[in-house]
Formats: structure tokens, sequence, C-alpha cells
């Protein structure tokens, strides 16, 4: 477990995984009730997730997740649009610096 993830920017090998476990955890919450994206709380663990100095290894999942969100979002249709609208309208600013950083 530890080669996957070697200390990480202050981070301890442990600590690594289990943020990436818990972020795994609000994503899987997240797909399933993406209005919780909009709640204040959620909002701050996205943003450290995707900001620009967080480990790679954590922002991964995270894209993954909104990926899959969005994914599923336009497969549904028109029904959560609005959300889906406000959830990118937050996340813009976060999303458009990890573009620049790529």
């Amino acid at each position: 477990m530890c080669h996957e993830l070697p200390h990480a920017g202050g981070m301890t090998c442990l600590m690594a995984w289990m943020s990436l476990i818990s972020l795994q955890v609000l994503g899987y919450v997240l797909i399933a009730r993406p209005e919780f994206m909009l709640e204040h709380d959620i909002g701050k663990i996205l943003e450290e997730t995707l900001s620009s100095h967080a480990d790679a290894r954590l922002k991964i999942p995270a894209l993954q997740n909104m990926f899959e969100y969005l994914l599923d979002a336009v497969a549904a249709g028109a029904g959560d649009t609005n959300i889906c609208g406000g959830i990118v309208q937050l996340m813009w600013l976060q999303l458009d610096m990890i573009n620049h950083d790529a």
C-alpha cells in the first residue's frame, strides 16, 4: 500500500491513503446526491481537493467523480440541469486552474 502512496507533501502514507478513500466515499455520495455539492462545507472540501497545491492522487479521483456526475446528468436529460449548472459554476475556477496547471 505505501509503495503506491509514498510520502506526499507532509502527509504520511497512511494519511494520504485515508484521504484518498475518504474522497472516494464522498464521491459516491455526491454522485448519488449531487445537490450536496452545493453545500458550503462540501464545496470547501472540493475546492481544497482541486486546488493547485493538492496532491494529484487526490485530484484525479475527484475529477473522475465530477466527470462521472456530469456524464450521468447529461444522460439523465433536463431533470437535474439546474443542479448540474450550479455545480459547474461553483467549481469553474478550480477546474480552470487545473486546466492551466496541466
